[in-house]
């Protein structure tokens, strides 16, 4: 049984899992990818018991390409919500914003720049590439069709206004 879903940090979130599947890439260390699941493994078991996860002596990915998970700030005011999201080397044409009843993703992809060289020398490439999202659940207060989002120096920024909300309704409890 996953407990995470429990954790007061995950209650206003829709992500199932904070991990897309693992995909074999080309060109992947098989030792690489061993070692990163048995990380990966060790991470999942101490995070459950309130742990954070432990660092690599050699690097989460040693191979460059890793399956990532953006930082973001949530932000509110008595207006609006503002989101930030950190996307270093993504291309504003590789990033997408979707809203879907209550629920918002952001959705992308870091591409690896390729040249026809010789790669000798290099010992360790720590820079991830790959593909990533992040769902969040909106509040009921959201006005998705005045939502906005911009794009500036690797910082995605999206305003998502507050609508007018009514104040609380009571309900009369009526005898049987």
């Amino acid at each position: 049984m996953n407990i995470t879903k429990y954790y007061p940090s995950r209650w206003f979130s829709h992500e199932d899992d904070d991990r897309a599947p693992a995909v074999r890439r080309r060109g992947e260390n098989p030792r690489d990818a061993f070692h990163s699941e048995v990380d990966r493994m060790f991470d999942d078991f101490f995070t459950g018991f309130g742990f954070s996860p432990m660092p690599s002596l050699l690097g989460r990915h040693g191979g460059g390409e890793a399956l990532l998970k953006p930082s973001l700030d949530l932000a509110a005011s008595d207006k609006e919500y503002t989101v930030a999201v950190e996307l270093p080397g993504v291309d504003e044409k590789d990033i997408a914003v979707e809203v879907k009843r209550d629920t918002l993703t952001i959705r992308g992809e870091k591409k690896r720049e390729f040249e026809d060289k010789d790669e000798k020398g290099v010992y360790r490439m720590e820079r991830s590439y790959g593909s990533f999202y992040r769902t969040l659940a909106l509040p009921g207060d959201a006005d998705i069709d005045g939502i906005k989002a911009a794009f500036d120096k690797g910082v995605l920024r999206l305003i998502i206004p507050r609508t007018e909300t009514e104040d609380t309704k009571k309900i009369a409890i009526t005898n049987g």
